[in-house]
């Protein structure tokens, strides 16, 4: 018997959206975690490391956002 998940669209199965989801939201948290440890540093602050993590918070933010919305 074939087991039927729940679609939106064609070809989206929500079933594995979720942990891409989960994923990216960990990232990000990471990622933001990481910037404000370079940000706080006394020894001097890396401006280049900052700019990556704001790059990589960014474009995660944006896969996000493109994701459609939970159930």
């Amino acid at each position: 018997m074939a087991r039927h998940t729940k679609g939106v669209g064609v070809g989206v199965n929500l079933v594995r959206i979720e942990p891409v989801r989960e994923k990216l939201i960990a990232e990000i948290i990471e990622y933001q975690r990481q910037q404000v440890g370079l940000e706080v540093d006394p020894a001097g602050v890396n401006f280049g490391m900052i700019q990556v993590y704001k790059e990589l918070i960014q474009a995660r933010q944006s896969m996000l956002d493109k994701l459609p919305p939970a159930l």
